[in-house]
Order: C-alpha cells, then sequence, then structure tokens
C-alpha cells in the first residue's frame, strides 16, 4: 500500500498530531526527533508554529491548570510534577501553580477530592478511612497541613458543601 504524500509531510503530521490535544514545544521537538526530522528543519517547524499561535507552552499550563481544577482536582505539587512531565519548563508550571498557592483555593480543591472519594470509602472504619484519604491527598499533591486540616473538618461531619469550581 503506497504511503500518502501528506504522511512524508512533517508540517502536516505535526499539524495532525496537534488536532488530537495542545501539545508543549518539547513533546514536539522529541516527536519530530522521533520521526527523523533533521533537527534543523524541526526548529523551523516548532518556529512556524509558535508564530501561528498554535505552540505556546505559557498558554498550555495555564490550560492543564484550568482543567484540573474543573475536573480532577490537584494541589501545587501535583500539578507541577503533571507539568513537568507534559515537557513544560519550571519557570512556566511555577507560574501556572501560583494561583493554587491560595490556602482557600487549596482548601476548596482538597475538599473536591474529598467529596469524589470519600463515598468509596465509606464502609471503612473510621482510622483505615482516614489514612487511605490521607495517602490520597498527599498522591495528588497536597501538604501535610492541609491534608490535617481536611480531615479534621471531614470528621466534624462537613462534607456535604457544595460542588463549586475553585478556580
Amino acid at each position: 500500500m503506497p504511503a500518502r504524500a501528506a504522511d512524508s509531510d512533517p508540517r502536516a503530521r505535526v499539524l495532525r498530531w496537534l488536532a488530537r490535544r495542545d501539545r508543549s514545544e518539547r513533546e514536539l521537538r522529541e516527536r519530530l526527533a522521533a520521526w527523523g526530522v533533521p533537527a534543523a528543519e524541526g526548529e523551523a517547524i516548532l518556529g512556524e508554529l509558535k508564530e501561528r499561535g498554535l505552540v505556546d507552552d505559557a498558554a498550555l499550563a495555564g490550560r492543564i491548570r484550568d482543567w484540573h481544577c474543573r475536573h480532577d482536582p490537584v494541589g501545587p505539587r501535583g500539578l507541577r510534577e503533571r507539568l513537568r512531565r507534559r515537557g513544560l519548563p519550571d519557570d512556566l508550571a511555577a507560574a501556572a501553580c501560583a494561583p493554587l498557592r491560595d490556602a482557600d483555593i487549596q482548601r476548596e480543591l482538597a475538599d473536591a477530592v474529598l467529596r469524589r472519594r470519600l463515598p468509596a470509602l465509606r464502609a471503612l472504619d473510621p482510622a483505615r478511612r482516614r489514612r487511605r484519604l490521607a495517602a490520597h491527598l498527599e498522591r495528588r499533591g497536597f501538604d501535610g497541613d492541609l491534608i490535617r486540616a481536611a480531615l479534621a473538618e471531614l470528621e466534624d461531619g462537613d462534607t456535604e458543601a457544595e460542588d463549586a469550581t475553585p478556580c
């Protein structure tokens, strides 16, 4: 079966790959190298994409943060790790995490995680449930002080709060 002409054009391949979801500059650079595109040609393609606004690592970091705030809450440490895995530089990851440094926002995010996780753990004895919830929050990137405060409030029975978007 003959290969399509567009399959050999790196620009067309990158555009199809970008159509699936946003990619970081590093992800694109690595993919171009894996496809065997010479470095100079790959940099030219990346430059063109950045000029056209199709690749913007700062905007991508903000979109990832906003998505996590609405759909899959994580703490600042968890967000930073997710941004690093996507190939975003540390300075952009730090800037994207800055709004999550607010204690009230972190608390709302942690409460959202607890509301989602708690129903599956209701049958456990309280000590075991507390350990599992604490471990879950820690894996999601929340710090120890926040975890203790959120679990203390949970024990007071204040888990029926409204589901609001914290960011």
